[in-house]
């Protein structure tokens, strides 16, 4: 059964320069992302680990 929590977005802006390099690497399907969503959510993850805001 999927997740019927509802959930919550919000917006952001992303310089054209690295979007179309977000891009580039999504349409690569070198990595396993299928849009940029998957490759933007795992990104700012990542770095919350990194930083230690996210176990």
């Amino acid at each position: 059964m999927p997740n019927d929590k509802p959930r919550n977005y919000t917006t952001t802006t992303i310089p054209n320069h690295l979007m179309a390099r977000v891009d580039a690497v999504v349409a690569s399907e070198k990595y396993g992302y299928q849009n940029r969503s998957d490759f933007i959510l795992e990104a700012i993850r990542e770095k919350l680990r990194k930083i230690g805001y996210l176990e």
